[in-house]
């Protein structure tokens, strides 16, 4: 693939990152950025654009795991990271 193309896609996919309200979006673009963005680096030379994507495309997939690993339907329900509000508690008025 030209390298140009490459560096067009990557650029485009990280604008979509940027643009996602959605962070299931946002991750899967983030990957697909990492691999052009490798495979641009590889190509071109360019160990920082290689060597940082390289770092990057783990902890994407990390997240991304993650994120589908909670979304998943689970049999128990969610747990609260706060407490109840008081109007949320029982017994109060």
């Amino acid at each position: 693939m030209n390298n140009d193309l490459l560096g067009w896609l990557a650029a485009l996919a990280t604008l979509g990152c940027f643009a996602s309200h959605d962070m299931l979006r946002l991750r899967i673009l983030a990957l697909v950025a990492n691999a052009a963005f490798v495979a641009y680096g590889a190509q071109t030379g360019l160990l920082p654009v290689l060597v940082l994507h390289l770092v990057l495309a783990p902890v994407n997939a990390w997240r991304l795991w993650q994120l589908l690993r909670l979304s998943a339907p689970s049999s128990s329900p969610p747990s609260r990271p706060w407490p109840a509000r008081p109007t949320e508690r029982q017994g109060s008025s």
